[in-house]
């Protein structure tokens, strides 16, 4: 068993927009940062253009969330990966997409894919977990993809 479990994460749980205000985003970002900083990975999907996301202004990003990102560069957290499919994802979906390929391509998680609500809808079938109630608890609960 891995000492440190890894994540891939969509850009939607970094964007504003996602939640019902920028408060919510920052409670659910202060979750995720305080479980990757301390006890998780994670993926850097297609190479590193998922990280490269945040460096444009093309969404409302939270400023915790592009913290995060950053801190987890400097950390030695994130984790290169190369892409699972043959075409760069043009939405959350398609992100979503490309982790759960990257975990049936020979390297399955060990943590989970984390994802909002309306991307958690349109893969019912798939076990990801989205942040409510309880980021630490959704978290914990996205082991055993």
């Amino acid at each position: 068993m891995p000492l440190l479990a890894d994540y891939a994460i969509t850009p939607d749980v970094f964007d504003i927009s996602s939640y019902t205000s920028e408060e919510v985003c920052g409670l659910h970002l202060r979750e995720i940062s305080g479980v990757m900083r301390s006890e998780g990975l994670v993926r850097d999907l297609r190479s590193g253009e998922w990280s490269g996301l945040f460096a444009d202004g093309g969404r409302s990003w939270h400023r915790w969330g592009k913290e995060l990102v950053g801190k987890l560069a400097k950390q030695g957290r994130l984790v290169g990966f190369k892409p699972a499919l043959p075409a760069a994802p043009e939405d959350d979906q398609g992100w979503c997409a490309e982790a759960l390929a990257a975990h049936t391509d020979g390297r399955p998680f060990t943590g989970g894919v984390i994802v909002t609500e309306p991307v958690k809808e349109e893969y019912a079938k798939e076990p990801l977990e989205q942040f409510s109630f309880s980021c630490s608890e959704a978290i914990a609960s996205v082991a055993d993809i």
